[in-house]
């Protein structure tokens, strides 16, 4: 009884925010997943359910593994009715033959690039501290551009990798699928924008700390190496209009 109390206010939240807030289907597909910066995440189911979630959490560990049950539960019976509603027997639906995915040269590139901008973050925490505690006694909007630059940094170097793993994923067994290609191509865009406000981020670095100039040349020529191939990989993603970002 208590586990379908629970799925009945789930089930009723779900509708609360259909039925309430204008949502923009799959926006959440195409973003940054910087919820607190985005101007639209009051209009993303996945941001609204996280919110709920958020605000029913306690310090149980049995409670919060009970919930995430229950939600996984409740997903499975509204998988289950969408699938009746549309007449498909799941029986007669054939096995898909997913292929293992290899990172190719691309996400490599990528991937190291993470590895190495977290590194250069760490080791550089203490001069960057420094540099905010002056600003902060002259000019307080400086200092947290320095702190922002560092965290735009922070934030997109691993969703780059994570983006691109997601784009080349299909191209393993050549598929004409219309829908994968669109995925695809939308997932490049994504980590085609977090390159462009990393290089932003680092070009700040370059002009303003004469000391990391040597490394920020590195960075900014290892993320223009990679907006490079993903561009001759997928050479119409920037024109891919991302759910409410782009319309």
């Amino acid at each position: 009884m208590k586990e379908n109390a629970k799925l009945i206010e789930y089930q009723k939240h779900l509708k609360a925010i259909a039925g309430e807030v204008e949502l923009i289907p799959g926006i959440y597909n195409y973003c940054d997943r910087w919820c607190e910066r985005c101007p639209l995440s009051a209009r993303c189911s996945v941001y609204l359910m996280e919110q709920k979630e958020l605000s029913a959490m306690s310090d149980s560990v049995e409670d919060t593994m009970e919930r995430v049950s229950s939600i996984f539960t409740l997903t499975m019976e509204m998988l289950q009715e969408m699938i009746e509603e549309l007449g498909v027997d799941i029986e007669e639906i054939p096995d898909v033959n997913i292929p293992e995915h290899r990172p190719g040269a691309l996400e490599k590139l990528a991937n190291t690039y993470d590895k190495e901008i977290q590194k250069w973050i760490i080791d550089n925490s203490e001069f960057f501290e420094i540099e905010i505690n002056k600003y902060l006694s002259f000019d307080h909007k400086k200092a947290e551009l320095v702190s922002d630059v560092l965290q735009v940094l922070n934030w997109y170097a691993p969703l780059l990798g994570a983006k691109l793993h997601r784009a080349m994923s299909g191209n393993e067994d050549n598929s004409d699928d219309e829908i994968e290609k669109y995925d695809q191509l939308g997932s490049a865009k994504v980590a085609l924008i977090a390159i462009d406000r990393s290089m932003g981020a680092m070009s700040f670095i370059l002009n303003n700390f004469q000391e990391k100039e040597s490394q920020a040349l590195a960075f900014l020529s290892k993320l223009a190496k990679i907006k490079r191939i993903i561009l001759q990989e997928f050479p119409s993603a920037m024109s891919f209009i991302r759910p409410g970002f782009d319309e």
